[in-house]
């Protein structure tokens, strides 16, 4: 079927006109944007960034002294001091002011040492710098860690990863407002019955309503993502040391998953408001689109599913092949007949 571009233009400013004349749906096309961009990142961030002491400026000056070495040695039940350590294993033991390379340590406590490499079981390390040392059921107090974040940073992340859903839901959210109108409420409004009267086919009058608020709907979150970021990083940077936004999972979150999700939920609530004949229950069954993007998204924060840049990728392309088939599911079921003798 040929898409003639110029009429679903002509659709698409007719339904501008009438958004721009109802203020609900010009208060949800901003305000909501505003609040998940400005006041969210205020509420979930500050708290935390505000309890850190800064980021670490480099690993701490111990000023050894080591006045001999051991290499491939088992020592148990000793007290080790300025010593330099290569490949040994110790257990039970107290050290301090040592070297500590590729060494296997259990059950010990380790003070003001320099440790590269080597695994930690059950031990207690407080003022040592450790670079690359895998750490098991050990506490490190007052340390540096090389290459591996702090508890601060580990938090300020993973609130990150749950600010991303709420930029997600701002074009899931709102189309489920603004759908509902074009027809349920040109319907109630009487201006619907004109339009289905006009020489457009069924697919250039569902494709031009979808582009008239899909349009609004990502602009306005492309829009307010920038003053997000500049949020986040004022906030966050005196903690972290650096900017955090925006990462390669943000942009692929918001400038390729946001616009497919928004799709997805522009056509169901299209295809629900064709179906109903009240406002109310077109918003009430077109939020239902929303709860899959919540639990999957609950589902990469929790871990089960890499948060990764190449996983929302993989499912924004998911998500434009269901709107494909939407998009063909509301052409077949769209009858603009049924719309124009049934409704009362």
């Amino acid at each position: 079927m040929i898409l003639r571009w110029d009429r679903v233009g002509i659709i698409v400013q007719k339904e501008f006109s009438e958004f721009r004349r109802n203020k609900y749906i010009l208060y949800s096309l901003v305000l909501m944007p505003i609040i998940f961009a400005t006041v969210l990142p205020a509420i979930y961030l500050i708290p935390v960034s505000s309890m850190s002491e800064g980021p670490a400026n480099g690993p701490l000056d111990l000023d050894l002294n080591l006045s001999s070495s051991m290499q491939g040695e088992y020592l148990s039940d000793v007290v080790l001091s300025n010593i330099s350590l290569v490949d040994c294993t110790v257990q039970n033991a107290i050290i301090s002011n040592c070297r500590l390379e590729n060494c296997t340590v259990e059950g010990s406590l380790v003070e003001g040492s320099d440790i590269i490499g080597g695994g930690f079981t059950d031990s207690f390390v407080q003022q040592s710098n450790l670079d690359g040392t895998d750490l098991v059921g050990t506490t490190v107090q007052d340390s540096f860690l090389a290459g591996q974040p702090s508890d601060t940073e580990t938090a300020i992340l993973l609130l990150l990863n749950i600010l991303l859903i709420f930029f997600i839901l701002i074009p899931t959210v709102i189309p489920t407002v603004v759908a509902s109108y074009t027809i349920v409420g040109e319907k109630i409004n009487r201006s619907l019955e004109p339009l289905l009267a006009t020489p457009t086919t069924d697919l250039e009058l569902l494709v031009g309503k979808a582009a008239s608020i899909f349009i609004p709907c990502v602009l306005v979150t492309w829009a307010v993502f920038l003053p997000f970021v500049i949020i986040v990083n004022t906030i966050t940077e005196p903690a972290l040391g650096y900017s955090p936004m925006p990462d390669a999972i943000w942009i692929a979150g918001v400038f390729l998953l946001s616009p497919m999700v928004c799709g997805m939920s522009i056509l169901s609530n299209v295809i629900i408001s064709s179906r109903v004949t009240d406002v109310r229950s077109a918003q009430q069954l077109g939020s239902l689109v929303v709860l899959p993007i919540v639990a999957l998204f609950l589902i990469m924060a929790m871990g089960l599913i890499p948060l990764t840049a190449l996983n929302i990728v993989f499912l924004a392309l998911v998500v434009l092949i269901i709107d494909l088939a939407m998009l063909n599911l509301a052409r077949r079921t769209f009858r603009r007949e049924e719309i124009l003798v049934n409704w009362k």
